[in-house]
Formats: structure tokens, C-alpha cells, sequence
């Protein structure tokens, strides 16, 4: 979603910070999920070094929420939903409990079988401010995911 002014701008930062604008994610991750459904609650901070995001009892609350759609030989689908937005945290959580998504060279994923971070935003929900009518978008996968879950 993209703002083309600032009142809708503004609407979006708030819808956002309050949770009515919901959005939902595919990933593919690395091994097995042993539990069909889960939250990872763990605070998240800036390395030290390089560009990514850890798990650190200094860091910022961070809260992902995760259902196991299918799952596979060497890697589980699921579907994420984001209960904050800090930055890298659906790939900083996946990795902190040892199954970082599919192709991800920050974060340590396996990149035999994806050459991007295998994340799709995959659904957008929210009421519309002026028509108080509740919108929802989908957008199928992108091929290379699509192919490894056949």
C-alpha cells in the first residue's frame, strides 16, 4: 500500500500503530516446525556488527506470531502475522529458533533451493476511513516460492 498524500499517510502510520491494518506473510523455513501453531516473543536490537537484527534482552519488544501451513522434507511453509513491525523481524525470529527462512545470506538460510529470502506479504486487511467498508487483498505467491511447495 502506498499513501498518495499526507492524509492518507497519516491515516496508514496510525492504522498501523494501532493494528487495525493487518498484514500477513508466507515464508518458507529451514527443517521442521515441531509445533503447528506459535509466537515468538523476544525482544530485538541491531548487532554489534553488520546489518542484522538479534535476539538481546536490550533490544526492542518484537512479537511473531506463526501458523504451520505444510510442511515439507527439508523446509515448512507458514503463514506469519506481525504483532509489532520492527525492522528484519520475521528473519532475525526464524533464525533465532534455529529455522531461518529459505535463502536468506543475512540470517544463515539455506540458499541450495531460493536465491532471495523466500518472505511473501501475501495479504493486506484493512476498514477503509472514509467508507468504513473493510477492504482485503491477496496476492498469489511468486513463482519461485509456488514451486517449491508443489
Amino acid at each position: 500500500m502506498l499513501a498518495k498524500h499526507r492524509l492518507a499517510n497519516s491515516w496508514m502510520n496510525q492504522a498501523l500503530a494501532d493494528h487495525t491494518l493487518v498484514k500477513r506473510y508466507l515464508a518458507l523455513v529451514g527443517g521442521q516446525l515441531p509445533d503447528d501453531h506459535g509466537i515468538i516473543d523476544a525482544p530485538l536490537r541491531r548487532a554489534d556488527e553488520g546489518f542484522n537484527q538479534i535476539v538481546a534482552e536490550d533490544g526492542k519488544p518484537a512479537k511473531t506470531e506463526y501458523w504451520v501451513r505444510q510442511r515439507f522434507s527439508g523446509y515448512t511453509l507458514v503463514e506469519v502475522l506481525l504483532h509489532t513491525g520492527r525492522t528484519h523481524q520475521i528473519r532475525a525470529h526464524f533464525q533465532s529458533i534455529g529455522h531461518p527462512l529459505l535463502g536468506d545470506a543475512l540470517y544463515g538460510g539455506d540458499q541450495q533451493e531460493m536465491t532471495r529470502q523466500a518472505l511473501h506479504a501475501f495479504q493486506l486487511g484493512y476498514d477503509d476511513p472514509m467508507t468504513h467498508v473493510h477492504q482485503q487483498f491477496a496476492l498469489p505467491l511468486p513463482e519461485d516460492m509456488q514451486r517449491l511447495i508443489k
